[in-house]
């Protein structure tokens, strides 16, 4: 019979320093570098134009605000939290260990963005074409991002153990008594 043991912090040292061995590895990639740095300027581009002029950068996508100081603080409270992930996405394309974490944010933001036009576009009908080409970028930068993780997770399992998917997981395992 087996008894599952779990080995304590000091052992996980081994596959954490392989996982971010790996990260590190996925850092040096080109097309990573150039996703990370184009996710985190646009994601950076909007927020700012949004926070300095939201009334202006909605007009133009024939959204009226008609200065609803109420809308403006709603809008502007997310645009400041896209400028930060924005923020992040950038310093991970130069940072190894912001790397991974980047990546998933800019999967994750840019993915929910796109994917939610679409199926607001299903839901509520066709917007404007500036609206349908930024769910177009959205959803390719998203894809990108995803393209990249599954590279990541690809070159894990091929260097993990079989059967062990998370660093913690590695650390821990059966037992036969």
């Amino acid at each position: 019979m087996g008894a599952r043991l779990c080995a304590p912090i000091s052992a996980i040292s081994h596959p954490v320093g392989s996982y971010q061995r790996n990260i590190r590895a996925m850092q040096n990639s080109p097309f990573q570098t150039a996703v990370l740095c184009i996710s985190g300027l646009v994601a950076i581009a909007i927020s700012s134009m949004i926070l300095t002029s939201p009334v202006d950068f909605y007009a133009a996508n024939h959204i009226a605000i008609n200065g609803d100081i109420n809308l403006l603080s709603e809008i502007r409270a997310p645009a400041t939290a896209l400028f930060a992930i924005g923020i992040l996405m950038l310093t991970g394309a130069f940072m190894s260990q912001l790397t991974f974490t980047a990546t998933i944010l800019s999967t994750v933001v840019y993915l929910s963005y796109g994917l939610s036009r679409v199926a607001s576009m299903v839901i509520d009908g066709i917007p404007t074409h500036s609206l349908i080409w930024a769910s177009v970028v959205e959803v390719i930068l998203g894809m990108c991002g995803f393209i990249l993780l599954m590279a990541l997770s690809k070159s894990r399992s091929r260097r993990s153990p079989e059967g062990a998917s998370s660093p913690i997981r590695l650390a821990c395992g059966r037992v036969e008594e």
